[in-house]
């Protein structure tokens, strides 16, 4: 008679000669296990017609997440291009670590830094510290200085997300603020004001970085036939050329990417000589009366620890075949809401 008894983890032991937490590990590409033992049992499994049990799965991913103060999980948070210095002194970068720490210790595991720009760090040199630690889950922060990074190591060892929208090779899973929406809020905002020409001024480095989703939206979605007249992504001389090159488009509404990309000095001169409303696509809390987007970065830093966390319970390492890339719109708020104090953000 056929033995049609469903297929368990200790059958396909018994049919690869393995033990039965071998066959487990493999059967999650545990680094624990060699790649081509990984590969035989999987092949295995998939021939006696073996289907995991979701429910124990989930549970087994509860108990994990449950495990004492003792036996926490350290995930790494590497700073990219950023200096110690800056990562604790600048406002982005604040928010990053405070919003990827708080959900970290949220869900049972512990945050360590690491930066590649300290004195005798590589990217090598960082591999090798976490797996003579044991850590590995990894978070990459957002990179601000690069249009691309390229690491050249191995990630197999490591379950991995990228924060920001900077190229990365090989792509990981990644959590971003959503660019194009960001613009189309500001755009729509403006209509509600009775804008109809509105201009774009955007830091070209900003563009490439955000893989021109900056330009896109404006080009698509400004209400003028012709959008890419108003949209500026080249450097100007001085304010004189500016300011001339608005006057000539007759504008009656500015969109920028940041209140520092043009500085005190012209946002004012633009406000007060040209009436201009202007709206920024990241606004800070120490820029004076503006409106704008709230890209709300330390929400999107948490979302990265959820992306890691949830490879660390499934045993997933490596780079995927197909990565998840999460966008968060941010929120249209006004400067005089924001609070400069990351810690006051737990209240």
């Amino acid at each position: 008679m056929a033995d049609h008894s469903p297929i368990t983890l200790k059958k396909i032991a018994e049919k690869a000669g393995l033990a039965v937490s071998t066959v487990s590990y493999a059967l999650r590409n545990s680094p624990q296990v060699s790649r081509a033992t990984c590969l035989k049992v999987q092949s295995l499994a998939r021939e006696l017609g073996y289907r995991p049990n979701t429910r124990v799965a989930g549970l087994m991913s509860h108990i994990r997440q449950a495990h004492s103060r003792q036996a926490i999980e350290t995930i790494a948070f590497i700073w990219v291009d950023c200096d110690r210095l800056r990562s604790q002194q600048t406002h982005f970068f604040q928010l990053l670590i405070f919003g990827a720490r708080k959900r970290a210790d949220q869900i049972g595991y512990k945050l360590q830094e690491f930066w590649l720009e300290d004195p005798g760090m590589s990217p090598r040199r960082i591999r090798d510290i976490l797996l003579a630690q044991g850590i590995t889950g990894i978070i990459f922060s957002a990179a601000t200085m690069h249009d691309s990074i390229n690491l050249g190591i191995d990630l197999s060892p490591f379950a991995s997300a990228v924060i920001g929208s900077t190229s990365w090779t090989p792509e990981c899973h990644r959590t971003a603020h959503d660019h194009y929406g960001g613009l189309m809020e500001c755009l729509s905002q403006l209509s509600q004001t009775g804008i109809e020409r509105p201009a774009a001024i955007i830091d070209p480095s900003v563009n490439e970085r955000c893989r021109r989703s900056y330009e896109a939206a404006f080009n698509t979605f400004a209400p003028q036939p012709t959008p890419s007249r108003y949209l500026r992504l080249t450097r100007w001389r001085d304010g004189e050329e500016m300011v001339g090159w608005l006057r000539s488009l007759k504008t009656d509404g500015l969109i920028i990417n940041s209140y520092r990309y043009l500085g005190e000095e012209l946002v004012k001169r633009l406000q007060s000589e040209m009436g201009l409303p202007i709206v920024s696509l990241y606004l800070r809390p120490n820029d004076p009366d503006m409106w704008g987007i709230d890209q709300c970065y330390d929400q999107i830093a948490a979302n990265a620890v959820d992306l890691v966390a949830g490879q660390l319970n499934n045993n997933e390492y490596g780079t995927p075949t197909f990565p998840h890339v999460l966008h968060f719109s941010g929120r249209w708020a006004h400067s005089g809401n924001l609070t400069g104090d990351v810690e006051a953000l737990e209240e």
